[in-house]
C-alpha cells in the first residue's frame, strides 16, 4: 500500500528532458514512418488488389488479416502437442497390426473355395446369402506365395512372441531410461521393420517370421512408455481426457488401417501389397522427427512451456522428491488394487482381440457379407468406440472437478458401465438370429460401451500408481494379453465342427461371462486411491547370489540345450528310411510286438522336414564325437582361464561362442561333414570352459551355509536343459513353418545369445565388485575363510592338486556319473527310435524324463543335505559321501 501511495504521489513528468531527447525524437520518427506505411496497406491495399490484381473479396480478406499487425501470440499447451503426438503413435502402431490381416489375404495364393450359395454348411442364415456378389472380382495385385493357414497364422502370433517378454520389460526401462527417446526410438524400429516386410516375404516365410518377432519385440515397450509418458504429462483434473484421447489412437489405427490397406492392395501402385508396409513405414519415419523435435522427456525440462501450464500439471501431484529409483516389485504384486486393474484389463483384451481377429470371419460365415464391404462394416464399431471416448471422458474429468464422487466411484462406473454393457450387448446378439442390421448395431453399442473403459481401469493404472505407472502398465498388458489369447484358441476349438449360428453363440457367451467375470472383481477390489506404497516406498532388495544363481541356472539349460538338441535332429537329418525299413522286416527284431502298434508314437521319417543327407553310422558317430575330443581340452584348461581371466568372462564367453557357433551349424551341413564336425568340435572348445567357470562362479557367491542350494539350484538346470531341448527339438523337426530341423539350431542358438546379453549386463565377478550388493549380503558371502582369501593370488598348486587323494576321489565319482549321462544324452534317442521304434517327439520326450526326474531328486537332495550340515550332526565329508552313494 505504501508503494501505490507514493507513485500516486510523486506524478511530476519530466517534460522537457522528454522533448530535448534525441532518443526519445528517433523513436518518434521511426515509429511514424512504421505507421504510416502500414495505414496505406490496411487502406489503399483492397482496392488495389480487387482493382489492379484482380483478387477477389476472400482473397483480400485473407491477405488483409495476414498483414495485420496486432494479432496476439498464439499458445499451443505442450500436453495437448503431447496429446496429439501420443494419439499418432498408437494410430500409426495399430494400422500397421491392422493392414498385415487385409495385406496377407492379398499376398497369399487362397485355393478356390465352393461358393457359399452352392453349399448347405451355411443354412443357418440362408436368408442372408444374397449378401455374397461378385467377392472374386475383387482381384489384389503384387507377388503370390504359397503359404498355407499354419503358416499364416504362425507369422500372425510370432508377433506376440515378441512383445510380450519387452512388454515387461518396457516398465523397468521407462523407470530407468525415460520415454522420449525409448518410444521414438520403438516406433522408429517398427516403421524400419516394416519397410523390410515386403523383402521378407520374397525370402520366405522365415524371413517374414523372424522380422515379425523382432518387431513385437521392438512394440512391446509402447504401452508402457506411454504410460509413464502420461502420467507426467497429464495433470488429474484433465486425466481421462489425455488418457482417452490418446488410446483413441488404436480403434482410429484399426478403421484407418484396414479399408486402406484394401484399397493399396487393389491398386498398381508401388507393386500393390507392398505400398500398404512402404506408406505406413514412412509415415511412422514422419512420426518420429516431430517427436524427437517437439517433445521433451518432462514438462519441466521443455523449452517453452508457460509457467501457468507448468504449474497446471504439477498441481495436485506429489511434491515428495523421488529420489528413490528402485520399483517396490513385492508391494505391486502384493496390491489387490493392482491386480484388479490386471483383471479388468483382461475382460478388455479378451474381448477386444475376438472382435479384432474373429469378427471378420463371422460376417463372412454367419451374415454372408461381401469380403469388400464386410471391411467398411467391421470398421463402423471402432469408428462408435472412438466416439464414445471422448465423450466418457469428457464426462468423467467434469464428475471430478464437480467433486460429487470420489475418484474411485467413478473409475468402477465407467468400468462397470464398459464391461457389463459390451456383454449385454453380445448376449443380445445371440438373440437377435439372422438379421445383420440388427447385430450389427449391437456390436456398435458393445464397442460404444468398451469406450467407456479407458476412463474406468485405463485411467485408473496411473491414478494408483504415477510414478511406477509404466511398470504397472507392463504388468497389467503381460497378464491380459496372455489371458486374452486364448479368446482366438476358444473360438477356433468351438467353430471346429463347423460356422454354425449355434456355436457363434457359444463364442458370445464364453466372452460376455468373462467381461462380467472381471467386471464384477473390479467393482469388489478395485480402487483408483494413490497407493501407500507410493507414498512410503520401501526398497526392494533382491540378494545378487541369487541373481547368480538364477542366471548360472539358465547358463546351463543352455549348455546342456545346446549340446543335446543334436541327439535329436540326426534322426531327421540323416537319410535312413531303407535301413529302417530292412530292420522292421527283419525277423530278428527285438521288440517285434511294437511294429504291431498303429498309434502316433511309432516311428514315421517322412513326417520329419528339412533336407536329408545320406550318412553312414560311422559318420554320424564321428559328428556326435567331435565335440567331446575337442571338449576334454578346454575342460582340463578350463579352471586355469577362469582363475586367469575371470569366471564371469569364461562363462559367458564359453555359452555366447557355442550360441553362435549353433546357429551356423546349418550352413555348416550344407557344406560338408568336415565343416559340420569342425563347428561341433569348436563348440565343445567353448563349452569345455562353462563346467570349471560355474564351479568357480559359485564359489565365489554362495555362502557355507547354502553352498548345497545354490549349487543344486544352479547346476539343476544341465537336467532341466536337456529336458527341454530334446522335448521341443522333435517338435520343430516336424515343424513346416519352422523350417524342419534347421529350426532347432536357430532358435536354440538365439536363446543363447539373449541369455549372454544378461550375463554381462547382471553378473559381477565377485561380490566385492557388485555396485549395488548390501553389506549384510557381503558379510553372509565372506564370512568363512576360504572366501576372504585374496582373489589376486593366481598361483595353483598343481602339484599339491594331483597328489591329493580326495581330488582323485572327487574325480572319479565325477566320471562315473558323467559317464552314464553322457551315455543317456547322445543314444538314448537312437535306442528309443530305432529299438523301441518311438517317432522323433516321443523319443525326445521320453529321453528327458528322467532328466526331470533329476532336477527334482537334485533340488530335495540339497535342502536335506544343507539342514544336516547346518544342524551340524554329521560332517560336511560324511553328508557328501552319503549322497554320492546313494
Amino acid at each position: 500500500m505504501w508503494r501505490r501511495s507514493i507513485l500516486h504521489k510523486g506524478l511530476y513528468i519530466p517534460w522537457k528532458t522528454i522533448f530535448t531527447s534525441l532518443p526519445m525524437w528517433g523513436v518518434l520518427f521511426g515509429h511514424v514512418g512504421s505507421y504510416c506505411g502500414l495505414k496505406v496497406l490496411m487502406t489503399e491495399l483492397p482496392s488495389y488488389l480487387i482493382g489492379v490484381l484482380r483478387y477477389s473479396v476472400e482473397m483480400v480478406t485473407l491477405h488483409i488479416e495476414f498483414d495485420g499487425s496486432s494479432i496476439r501470440r498464439w499458445y499451443i499447451p505442450k500436453r495437448y502437442i503431447f496429446t496429439g503426438l501420443g494419439f499418432f503413435a498408437l494410430m500409426i502402431l495399430y494400422s500397421m497390426r491392422a493392414s498385415l490381416s487385409v495385406a496377407m489375404v492379398a499376398l497369399v495364393n487362397s485355393p478356390e473355395k465352393t461358393s457359399l450359395n452352392a453349399t448347405e454348411k451355411f443354412v443357418t442364415c440362408s436368408n442372408l446369402l444374397n449378401y455374397e456378389v461378385n467377392e472374386r472380382n475383387f482381384d489384389f495385385q503384387g507377388v503370390k506365395y504359397d503359404w498355407d493357414s499354419t503358416t499364416q497364422g504362425l507369422i500372425f502370433t510370432s508377433f506376440n512372441y515378441g512383445y510380450v517378454p519387452t512388454l515387461l520389460l518396457g516398465g523397468v526401462l521407462s523407470e530407468k531410461f525415460g520415454t522420449k527417446w525409448l518410444l521414438g526410438t520403438s516406433v522408429l524400429m517398427s516403421s524400419f521393420l516394416y519397410l523390410l516386410i515386403p523383402v521378407a516375404a520374397s525370402w520366405g516365410s522365415n524371413a517374414f517370421i523372424t522380422i515379425r518377432v523382432i518387431a513385437g519385440l521392438t512394440e512391446g515397450v509402447s504401452a508402457p512408455l506411454l504410460t509413464l509418458a502420461l502420467s507426467n504429462w497429464s495433470p488429474t483434473s484433465e486425466r481421462s481426457r489425455i488418457v482417452s484421447i490418446i488410446f483413441a489412437g488404436v480403434p482410429v489405427g484399426m478403421v484407418i488401417g484396414a479399408p486402406l490397406s484394401g484399397f493399396l492392395c487393389s491398386i498398381d501402385f508401388l507393386g500393390g501389397w507392398p505400398s500398404v508396409f512402404y506408406l505406413f513405414g514412412i509415415i511412422g519415419f514422419v512420426w518420429f522427427l516431430f517427436w524427437i523435435i517437439l517433445m521433451s522427456e518432462k514438462p519441466e525440462g521443455h523449452p517453452s512451456i508457460s509457467e501457468e501450464e507448468l504449474l497446471h500439471i504439477q498441481r495436485g501431484k506429489c511434491d515428495k522428491p523421488q529420489t528413490n529409483h528402485e520399483v517396490p516389485w513385492k508391494d505391486i504384486f502384493l496390491s489387490l488394487p493392482m491386480w484388479a486393474t490386471c483383471i479388468a484389463m483382461t475382460g478388455n483384451i479378451f474381448g477386444f482381440i475376438f472382435l479384432s481377429t474373429d469378427l471378420p470371419k463371422y460376417y463372412k460365415a454367419i451374415l454372408h457379407v461381401n469380403i469388400r464391404k464386410g471391411g467398411f462394416i467391421s470398421a463402423l464399431p471402432y469408428v462408435v468406440e472412438f466416439f464414445s471416448l471422448i465423450l466418457c471422458a469428457y464426462i468423467a474429468d467434469k464428475l471430478r472437478e464437480w467433486n460429487k464422487m470420489s475418484i474411485t466411484t467413478i473409475r468402477k462406473i465407467f468400468n462397470s458401465v464398459g464391461l457389463f454393457g459390451f456383454a449385454l450387448c453380445l448376449i443380445a446378439i445371440t438373440q437377435s438370429g439372422c438379421r445383420p442390421e440388427l447385430i450389427i448395431g449391437f456390436l456398435c453399442l458393445a464397442m460404444f460401451s468398451n469406450g467407456f473403459l479407458y476412463s474406468g481401469h485405463r485411467a485408473a493404472i496411473i491414478d494408483i500408481n504415477p510414478k511406477h505407472s509404466g511398470v504397472v502398465c507392463s504388468i497389467a498388458n503381460a497378464f491380459s494379453l496372455i489371458s486374452g489369447s486364448f479368446s482366438p484358441t476358444i473360438a477356433g476349438l468351438l467353430t471346429e465342427s463347423g460356422d454354425t449360428l449355434e456355436n457363434w453363440n457359444k463364442i458370445f457367451y464364453i466372452t460376455s461371462a468373462v467381461s462380467i467375470g472381471c467386471g464384477i472383481f473390479f467393482v469388489i477390489f478395485g480402487s483408483a486411491e494413490l497407493q501407500s506404497f507410493l507414498a512410503c516406498s520401501r526398497r526392494c532388495y533382491v540378494p545378487k547370489r541369487f541373481i547368480v544363481a538364477f542366471l548360472g541356472f539358465f547358463g546351463l539349460v543352455n549348455v546342456y540345450a545346446l549340446r543335446v538338441n543334436l541327439s535329436v535332429a540326426m534322426v531327421a537329418m540323416v537319410n535312413n528310411t531303407e535301413e529302417k525299413a530292412n530292420v522292421f522286416n527283419s525277423s530278428g527284431d527285438e521288440c517285434p510286438y511294437i511294429i504291431e502298434r498303429d498309434d502316433d508314437s511309432t516311428m514315421d521319417q517322412s513326417n520329419l522336414l528339412g533336407e536329408k543327407y545320406d550318412w553312414d553310422a560311422k559318420t554320424q558317430g564321428m559328428i556326435m564325437s567331435s565335440f567331446f575330443y575337442a571338449y576334454f581340452i578346454t575342460v582340463l584348461t578350463g579352471g586355469y582361464f577362469a582363475k586367469r581371466f575371470g569366471a564371469k568372462l569364461m562363462f559367458g564367453a564359453g555359452v555366447g561362442s557355442t550360441s553362435v557357433l549353433t546357429l551356423l551349424t546349418p550352413v555348416a551341413v550344407r557344406w560338408g561333414v568336415i565343416p559340420f564336425i569342425v563347428v561341433r568340435a569348436l563348440e565343445g572348445v567353448g563349452e569345455g570352459l562353462t563346467y570349471p567357470a560355474i564351479n568357480t562362479m559359485v564359489s565365489q557367491w554362495a555362502p557355507k551355509l547354502e553352498r548345497s542350494r545354490i549349487s543344486s539350484a544352479v547346476f539343476s538346470g544341465a537336467p532341466i536343459g536337456t529336458v527341454l531341448s530334446l522335448s521341443a527339438s522333435g517338435l520343430m523337426c516336424k515343424s513346416e513353418a519352422l523350417g524342419g530341423w534347421p529350426s532347432v539350431f536357430y532358435v536354440f542358438g538365439a536363446i543363447g545369445c539373449f541369455w549372454y546379453g544378461l550375463w554381462i549386463i547382471f553378473i559381477y565377478e565377485t561380490p566385492d565388485e557388485h555396485p549395488t550388493i548390501s553389506k549384510e549380503e557381503l558379510f553372509l558371502i565372506y564370512e568363512s575363510e576360504e572366501n576372504q582369501l585374496s582373489q589376486k593370488d593366481l598361483n595353483i598348486p598343481w602339484k599339491k592338486i594331483f597328489t591329493s587323494l580326495p581330488m582323485w576321489g572327487v574325480l572319479f565319482g565325477h566320471v562315473g556319473s558323467y559317464f552314464g549321462l553322457a551315455v543317456l544324452m547322445t543314444e538314448l534317442p537312437s535306442y528309443l527310435s530305432g529299438v523301441l521304434h518311438y517317432s522323433v517327439e516321443m523319443s525326445g520326450l521320453l529321453t528327458g524324463l528322467p532328466n526331470l526326474l533329476e532336477a527334482l531328486g537334485g533340488m530335495m537332495a540339497s535342502y536335506v543335505a544343507d539342514k544336516l550340515i547346518s544342524s551340524k550332526k554329521m560332517s560336511v565329508t560324511a553328508v557328501r559321501k552319503m549322497f554320492q552313494s546313494i
